[in-house]
């Protein structure tokens, strides 16, 4: 009994023996699988730093390239510019050429600041005098002119046209779609049609099972059914918009053959050397200036003058500067405006 006993010790010591050297080779097993775990993801770690790194470092080369050769063409612009500027600075002081127009120059400009002024008091004056004038026309004639224009421009019937216009296309469009769509999401579309095609040949070949009512119950339609409706709406709102727009050309005729209308324009115009009822605000019926080309004069001059640098214009380019000639007084025009008239024309 006791040998039995110790056998037994023995295999159960053994069996004890062997499932802790299982278990210690699981564990080292594993720990070398943490461990090559570990080394990979150091590796792809690594791998990926490097490669961040390379496209970072690839992103910052070429932003500083960019920088860089932004900051290279600047600064040969402005060297350009200021070689630009010393030649043009010695072709002023060393050249009788120079010397001329800086001092032609100096003179446009001085003439130009004077004009700038005239300007400015001319606007002024006039933004006084025609709202006055203005309100001196009566009510009923402001009314009709300003009923008048909002006829030449047509513009409330013009856009209701552009509406029923519109309307038609999208009622054309909803149709062909919900047309489509209809035949589309019916499956059996083609049993039904094949289906009514045999009702209605069984029905002209005679056979009494077969009549039309029957057939036109089983009739699946062709899926445009409702475009012969809606081509009504379609129709209708054509014919609206064609008809907004002719009665929006008609309109316009009459109000431009508006015989009141033109003669109140011809009696404001008489009266007060103007229609004051036609201006927008701030705008001015006329220049201080008689020669219609002296608008044309006082920008040559002004371009002449400011590119300088570039053009370095010969004496005999350069262009003579004038007082232009002042348009005559009018006893029709306001006060403020024939007492300017007259100072300019000192």
């Amino acid at each position: 009994m006791n040998l039995h006993r110790d056998i037994r010790d023995l295999q159960s010591q053994a069996n004890r023996i062997e499932h802790n050297q299982r278990k210690a080779q699981e564990f080292r097993n594993e720990q070398q699988r943490a461990a090559r775990a570990a080394r990979d993801q150091a590796r792809a770690d690594q791998r990926n730093a490097v490669a961040g790194g390379l496209a970072f470092a690839g992103s910052a080369l070429f932003t500083t390239w960019l920088l860089d050769r932004r900051d290279r063409k600047a600064h040969a612009e402005e060297l350009r510019r200021q070689e630009q500027d010393r030649q043009y600075q010695h072709w002023l002081a060393s050249t009788p050429e120079g010397q001329a127009y800086w001092q032609w120059r100096h003179q446009a400009l001085a003439l130009e600041e004077s004009f700038e002024e005239r300007d400015l008091r001319w606007q002024h004056a006039w933004s006084e005098a025609v709202p006055y004038a203005a309100s001196l026309v009566q009510p009923a004639e402001r009314q009709r002119f300003e009923r008048n224009r909002k006829q030449l421009m047509g513009s409330g019937l013009r856009v209701w046209a552009m509406i029923a216009f519109a309307l038609a296309a999208v009622n054309v469009l909803f149709t062909l779609f919900q047309a489509l769509a209809t035949k589309a999401l019916d499956a059996r579309y083609n049993e039904k049609v094949a289906l009514w095609q045999d009702c209605v040949r069984e029905m002209e070949a005679g056979n009494p099972l077969y009549y039309e009512s029957l057939c036109n119950e089983i009739d699946p339609g062709s899926g445009w059914q409702n475009v012969i409706g809606a081509s009504v709406w379609v129709l209708l709102f054509l014919a609206v918009g064609v008809l907004l727009l002719m009665i929006r050309r008609a309109r316009m005729r009459a109000a431009k053959n508006d015989q009141a209308v033109l003669h109140e324009v011809q009696s404001r115009t008489a009266h007060f050397g103007y229609d004051p009822l036609a201006l927008p605000t701030g705008w001015v019926p006329f220049r201080w200036w008689a020669d219609p080309a002296f608008g044309q004069h006082r920008h040559d001059v002004q371009h002449l003058a400011w590119n300088g640098s570039s053009l370095r214009p010969q004496p005999d380019q350069l262009i003579p500067l004038v007082l232009p000639a002042v348009i005559n007084t009018d006893q029709r025009l306001p006060q403020n405006i024939n007492a300017l008239l007259t100072e300019y024309s000192q």
